[in-house]
């Protein structure tokens, strides 16, 4: 019966949607993720973010053999997100 379910696990966390520029690293390291500025502040996205900048990163890796810096999105975003959050 597609009714009766068991509920084996829940899980809970909270993302941080601060604006908060990038943190840049030394030669040799990249900042993945919410450390680096994934998360849009206004909406909480990063998953779609984080991939393509994974790959970005991956191809220069290939390429060159150093992690380049790269942004998660254009600047006009971050300025969005800093007037509609402030």
């Amino acid at each position: 019966d597609i009714r009766m379910h068991q509920v084996l696990h829940e899980e809970h966390g909270a993302i941080p949607l601060e604006v908060t520029p990038p943190r840049m690293t030394d030669a040799g390291f990249a900042t993945l993720g919410l450390a680096a500025g994934a998360a849009r502040g206004a909406t909480g996205y990063a998953f779609a973010a984080i991939q393509r900048h994974s790959e970005r990163l991956a191809e220069a890796l290939e390429r060159s053999g150093q992690f380049p810096a790269l942004r998660y999105r254009p600047r006009l975003y971050d300025a969005l997100d800093a007037l509609f959050l402030h």
